[in-house]
């Protein structure tokens, strides 16, 4: 429930939740997401349970803009190393692989977050402005950790309809050593030469650049558009913690694109080593919320 006050600058809100979770949730929306589940019999996500209530107050600076703060009391709830829990669309004998167990827990957390965004769609398939979002938690009960979390990306429009997309992501974790603070990237979303998960811990710094060519088609209902893209990013723990994945240094990525209305194609390839190139692919999300409204 929310309720508005001083003319709907200021909402004082309480909600009841009791929902899954993942930490891979920013990498790729939840419809690319279960399609690569149907179609493939893969998912990108980590996922646990979090049972509880909220207490937020948001004040709207402007349409765009907010902050918000927020108290939490809520519990961690364990999924269970649970495998082969849904089938694809089509036989493979590989299945799902294992979801991973976390702490379950009873905790309390305090939340700010500073909220701007006036993007005219979603990443990857939007057409100007800039988003930037960061989150300080604090959060203590059974288990105790501090998080900040900054994210930021947008459109810089160059000559006719061609334009850079520059985006980044800090996430900072400093306290237990536990499944549910750890992050990953690589699969379909980020990193898109990695494989999602050779690579976890509680600090990750990423960094995306991509330039957006003239349409190749440009009829109103079908066209396409060319992309080159370049990704960097690095894993690293904030605790003192036995070894249980081996960090890699910086890791750089460059790939070809192609958009085709609400799809991004892609093939990227790991500038060091000898990687493989990788195909993946990316779903307008936003534009399949709209149609359902609709």
């Amino acid at each position: 429930m929310n309720y508005p006050i001083f003319k709907g600058k200021v909402t004082l809100g309480g909600s009841y939740f009791d929902k899954y979770t993942s930490n891979e949730s920013w990498t790729l929306s939840r419809v690319t997401n279960t399609l690569a589940g149907i179609f493939a019999g893969k998912d990108y996500w980590n996922y646990y349970d979090t049972r509880g209530f909220s207490f937020p107050i948001r004040y709207l600076i402007n349409k765009n803009t907010s902050f918000e703060l927020k108290y939490i009391r809520f519990d961690y709830r364990d999924l269970g190393d649970s495998a082969n829990f849904a089938k694809p669309l089509f036989r493979d004998t590989k299945g799902f692989r294992v979801n991973p167990s976390i702490e379950e827990a009873k905790q309390n957390a305090l939340e700010f977050r500073f909220s701007f965004n006036n993007i005219s769609d979603s990443p990857f398939f939007g057409r100007r402005g800039w988003f930037s979002q960061i989150t300080l938690r604090n959060e203590y009960g059974d288990l105790i950790n501090r998080s900040l979390n900054i994210a930021s990306g947008g459109y810089i429009p160059t000559w006719l309809d061609q334009r850079f997309y520059i985006a980044g992501r800090l996430i900072m974790n400093d306290g237990d050593y536990k499944q549910q603070y750890l992050y990953s990237f690589g699969g379909m979303g980020v990193m898109r030469a990695l494989d999602p998960y050779s690579n976890i811990g509680q600090n990750l710094g990423y960094g995306n650049i991509e330039y957006q060519f003239s349409r190749i088609l440009k009829s109103k209902k079908y066209w396409m558009k060319p992309v080159l893209f370049g990704e960097i990013g690095k894993i690293w723990d904030s605790s003192n913690v036995p070894v249980l994945v081996e960090h890699n240094d910086i890791i750089t990525i460059a790939g070809i694109g192609l958009i085709f209305r609400e799809i991004r194609f892609n093939l990227a390839r790991q500038i060091e080593g000898s990687g493989k190139w990788q195909f993946s692919l990316n779903i307008n999300s936003n534009s399949f919320k709209s149609k359902q409204n609709n």
